[in-house]
């Protein structure tokens, strides 16, 4: 039994503090594959000591409803990646929750004691949010030393979590626990705690993540809830914790950060800013707030009949770009939606009701166990921990409905441990036994499955993970128009496990594009055309594709990829700029016209506007009967600067191109 506990706390430890180090700049996500892998190096390990230890210690595998459902989350999601379209992203999906289910399952079965848990997990969540509070300081004084704190440069503050608002999300994560170490630790652990819980709300306050403010404020309101029902329960208890000096000074404490927090940005940069974040909270009209909205709204129009099954795992990314991205973020077409921003609507879109129903049982299910084991509770410590855990789960929540953390490895893990106490405690405080134990040959013919399933989850990670090093090192090569390199990393990247880099760009658009700047039209084309099949929506594989058909004198499929283009981002400027040029090609000198005016005019295109511009107008003036009109107009179209300034007169008057030419013609011949 003592060797049992040994290795939990040494494997619980373990897994949390060394999850901040699990990180790769040579990748272009530098947490989420190296991460996965890590999760599922923890997965292989439980199984493998799960085995080892059968003949030494009782097994027994859970019949809980809670592990029912998540079955049927991972059955639901499983079939979808048979009508998905993005299979290889939709595979790494599916396998992140099959090891969230086995890490809970095994963790479970394998360590049915679960005596000193909560203090033991507490501890470790203290060092880690140390550890990533410390990189966290040393990024912002770095920062404040040069003398750029604005809101853009706080993104450059992530500690080892790849972006700030994951950051904030895992530090809400860490708060309830440094709560809970104020109460029941002493000396060492019991001011480290309060360093980190001071340090966690300051960076919460400065990093401005919206989703994560929210998560307090209506955590915090949730939690109050929480503790009324409680207190008609418990009354003695509850209100001997509340008047505790320990929660007083902890009220000061998180005042005195936010406080902090706002004193200090606001004097390195401008309060003015915290006003801008907090009112894109209520306006919907502004920001990235008006972005979600517009894409909650997209991804409900999209699913129309499809709410049953949904699109299938991985898919959401693909299909949103074909919804057009006028006035949102992603009209600059350098921006390429990854997720809504929403969980629960993401799992509806991909997996339909019956994937969202049984996504949201897990939870409902914690709770549920939350509110049987607070019930029970007889001591002031144990009701402050089950109440904390409470409070981020409900954050946890709400900030599913703002962010996206079940893509997260960091997240996953987290919330895996959090059900792991929830359940032991409820079987513990409820007396219930586990379920009977499965024979021998039974549980070695299991865990043998599941390590074959395990050791291919790790193979798709680390394929995954040399893909995604070749991809990076493909785009680094493509910026210094080293085409014959891109070529080279992208025949080592591609992989039917690794179809699309982070941004939905299909790899076969990078080996594209090199053989076109190599001039080798042909073998573009072929790797434009593997790239649609990939991602039909993607707007510059549509634009190549029309660029190349066009190189071929295919001008028919030009014009139709060009337009496929244009429908989904109507001012993409190349596009237009293209369009119009195959127009001109054909002598359709009416849409050629009508397409490029709708471009932005600049010193780059200019030249090309111009030619389509004086063919139009030799239309217009074929079309005139008046010698001495005509005479004039012949005049204007041989003058570029006279010519240019007429159109643009046209656009100030809101006139046709013809009608303002006729009132400048009669013009001079008045004059004249």
């Amino acid at each position: 039994m003592i060797k049992n506990r040994k290795f939990k706390n040494t494997f619980l430890y373990l897994s949390i503090v060394l999850l901040p180090f699990i990180f790769l700049n040579i990748t272009i996500d530098p947490t989420l594959t190296i991460r996965y892998i890590f999760f599922t190096v923890l997965v292989l390990i439980l199984i493998i000591y799960s085995i080892i230890n059968y003949f030494t210690h009782t097994k027994s595998f859970l019949r809980l409803n809670f592990f029912y459902f998540f079955l049927f989350y991972i059955i639901i999601t499983g079939i979808s990646l048979f009508y998905t379209i993005n299979f290889a992203d939709g595979l790494f999906e599916w396998f992140k929750f099959i090891f969230v289910f086995l890490f809970i399952f095994y963790f479970i079965n394998t360590f049915n004691n679960f005596e000193l848990l909560e203090k033991e997990l507490t501890k470790s969540i203290i060092i880690f949010s140390c550890i990533i509070s410390v990189i966290g300081l040393f990024q912002f004084v770095k920062i404040v030393i040069h003398n750029e704190v604005t809101h853009q440069n706080l993104y450059l503050i992530t500690s080892l979590l790849a972006h700030k608002n994951i950051f904030s999300e895992i530090l809400f994560i860490t708060v309830p626990f440094s709560i809970y170490a104020v109460f029941s630790f002493k000396s060492f652990w019991r001011i480290l705690a309060v360093i980190t819980l001071f340090f966690s709300i300051f960076f919460i306050t400065i990093l401005l993540s919206r989703a994560v403010w929210l998560s307090v404020v209506f955590g915090l309101l949730l939690t109050l809830i929480f503790i009324t029902i409680l207190f008609f329960k418990n009354k003695k208890l509850i209100f001997e914790i509340i008047k505790t000096r320990k929660t007083k000074a902890l009220i000061l404490i998180f005042i005195a950060s936010i406080i902090f927090g706002i004193l200090i940005y606001s004097k390195l940069d401008t309060k003015k800013t915290f006003e801008k974040q907090t009112n894109k909270i209520v306006n919907f009209n502004y920001g990235s707030t008006k972005d979600r909205i517009q894409l909650w709204e997209k991804t409900f129009n999209l699913l129309n009949n499809k709410y049953l099954l949904g699109y299938g795992i991985g898919s959401w990314k693909i299909e949103i770009i074909k919804m057009n991205n006028k006035n949102l973020k992603s009209e600059d077409n350098t921006t390429f939606y990854q997720r809504p921003h929403n969980d629960f609507l993401w799992v509806l879109f991909e997996t339909g009701i019956l994937g969202l129903i049984s996504y949201l049982l897990l939870f409902i299910m914690a709770f549920v166990f939350l509110f049987r084991i607070s019930f029970k509770l007889t001591d002031k410590k144990s009701i402050i921990f089950y109440t904390m855990m409470f409070y981020v789960l409900s954050g946890f929540l709400i900030f599913s409905l703002f962010s996206f953390p079940k893509e997260r490895i960091e997240h996953l893990l987290f919330i895996s441990y959090f059900f792991i106490i929830i359940i032991s405690k409820n079987q513990e405080i409820n007396k219930k036994a586990f379920s009977s134990e499965l024979k021998k040959s039974k549980m070695l013919i299991l865990s043998s499955i599941v390590i074959l399933l395990t050791l291919f989850g790790v193979f798709v990670g680390i394929k995954r993970l040399y893909s995604e090093i070749h991809t990076k090192k493909a785009i680094e090569a493509k910026q210094d128009k080293e085409y014959l390199s891109v070529l080279n990393e992208i025949e080592k990247a591609n992989s039917k496990l690794y179809r699309l880099d982070p941004y939905s760009t299909p790899l076969y658009w990078y080996s594209g594009l090199a053989h076109y700047q190599l001039n080798q039209i042909s073998e573009a084309l072929n790797d434009f055309k593997k790239a649609y099949k990939i991602n039909p929506y993607h707007i510059y594989v549509l634009n190549n594709l029309g660029t190349c058909y066009e190189n071929l004198k295919q001008h028919d499929k030009a014009v139709m990829f060009y337009k496929q283009a244009i429908a989904i981002s109507p001012n993409f400027q190349e596009t237009l700029i293209n369009l119009s040029v195959v127009y001109y090609n054909i002598n359709e000198i009416q849409n050629a016209y009508n397409t490029i005016t709708k471009a932005e005019i600049n010193s780059g295109n200019k030249h090309i506007f111009l030619v389509i511009m004086k063919a139009y107008t030799k239309i217009i003036i074929n079309e005139i009967n008046d010698k001495a009109i005509a005479k004039i107009l012949s005049d204007i179209n041989s003058d570029d600067k006279w010519l240019y300034d007429i159109y643009i007169k046209s656009v100030k008057n809101k006139n046709t191109l013809k009608k303002q030419l006729l009132l400048d013609a009669k013009y001079v011949l008045e004059e004249m």
